[in-house]
């Protein structure tokens, strides 16, 4: 069972999703399509797919819940599910797809900072003029300077490594060495906790990193 915070994030998630789609429905575009389409590209294998399948099973279960009440507006919600192996060639790759051939509306429930970054300096939401919700990465690179086309629904990265870090010196500890993934998620945890560490006046004892796909 999730804990009381996780559940009511992860309903705050598809509550969010499921009012801008309402939205979104009334206009023009929409009115032509039977079902509304909703796309996920997730890490369904590789290192990440026990993560990403959690997500994709919460999205389900929720859209399956909206569509049992008639859908939105009367309209069904289409879950559109793509695999993308946390790789960052195949996120864009397919959601360009999603978009494309797929006509999806909206975007929820990405993984990876390096893939959604990828996104954004592709233009790909942009081009397309579609938001993506509740991406699972708190990278300060995604929500600064501010991108109207991802709505973040969790915590950065800053905030976490801060707690994380004042924790651990309230609690004595202050030899602290990190451990981070060598890619654009890990590095964005690794200066989140450089800057709290600087701010409790200390220095990181040892840093190491592991390949992303090791």
């Amino acid at each position: 069972m999730l804990p009381n915070l996780s559940r009511t994030a992860s309903l705050c998630s598809f509550s969010a999703m499921t009012a801008l789609v309402a939205a979104l429905v009334s206009g023009p575009a929409i009115a032509q399509t039977q079902d509304i389409v909703i796309g996920q590209v997730a890490p369904l294998s590789g290192v990440l797919a026990d993560t990403g399948r959690e997500m994709v099973l919460g999205g389900q279960i929720y859209f399956d819940y909206i569509n049992a009440k008639g859908g939105i507006k009367g309209r069904r919600i289409k879950h559109v599910v793509k695999d993308d192996g946390y790789q960052v060639e195949k996120t864009v790759a397919l959601t360009q797809e999603l978009l494309d051939k797929d006509n999806a509306v909206a975007l929820f429930g990405y993984a990876g900072t390096g893939n959604i970054g990828q996104l954004l300096q592709d233009g790909v939401l942009a081009k397309a003029n579609v938001a993506l919700i509740a991406p699972y990465t708190g990278s300060e690179t995604l929500r600064s300077p501010f991108n109207p086309y991802i709505f973040h629904l969790r915590a950065g990265y800053a905030d976490e490594t801060r707690v994380m870090v004042d924790y651990f010196v309230n609690n004595g500890m202050k030899r602290i060495a990190v451990m981070y993934q060598d890619d654009a998620f890990g590095k964005a945890g690794l200066a989140g906790i450089e800057v709290a560490l600087k701010q409790q006046g200390l220095k990181a004892v040892a840093l190491g990193n592991y390949p992303k796909h090791g």
